[in-house]
């Protein structure tokens, strides 16, 4: 895929994540709360809209404190990828589809590459159909089961007017 630093990339399917401590400690740990708190917006729960019209807010706690937090998986994704490169430890290559991967060799090989690619750590993120997995799949000889929702899925996009929620 495109760096999405630099190319305007849908989000597609891809709806808001919700961080809650579990992946808020470790962005602390990494001094990354800062820059991360600036794209947060707090959430106490979840508004159920019924059918006579009424609203019941299902809180994600039992104090106010209790909340998590929505935060745009694009932006998080520029973020950590500016940090990870700013540490002069991580080289971020895109655009170029990885056609095997050997893990004895600890090689990569891509389709517009003639050599492997060594790597010292290997952090699977290719998605759907993943050569990674399929890899570790076959070289642990173990199994896997990919099973497709049912359902389909739309995102809708309500803005707050003036402030408030316009549900």
């Amino acid at each position: 895929r495109q760096d999405l630093r630099k190319h305007d990339i849908s989000a597609g399917r891809s709806i808001n994540l919700a961080l809650a401590n579990r992946g808020i400690k470790p962005l602390k740990q990494m001094g990354l709360m800062p820059e991360i708190e600036k794209l947060i917006i707090p959430m106490r729960g979840r508004m159920v809209h019924l059918e006579d019209g009424s609203q019941q807010l299902q809180p994600y706690g039992t104090s106010d404190k209790d909340v998590i937090y929505s935060i745009s998986r694009g932006d998080l994704n520029k973020l950590l990828l500016d940090k990870a490169e700013e540490t002069g430890l991580v080289d971020c290559v895109f655009e170029q589809p990885l056609k095997a991967v050997d893990l004895i060799d600890q090689s990569l090989t891509f389709t517009n590459q003639i050599e492997a690619v060594k790597y010292k750590r290997l952090i699977g993120a290719d998605g759907a159909n993943s050569i990674i997995r399929a890899s570790i799949v076959d070289h642990l000889n173990a199994s896997e089961s990919i099973e497709p929702l049912a359902h389909s899925y739309k995102e809708l996009c309500i803005p707050s007017k003036g402030g408030d929620f316009q549900l």
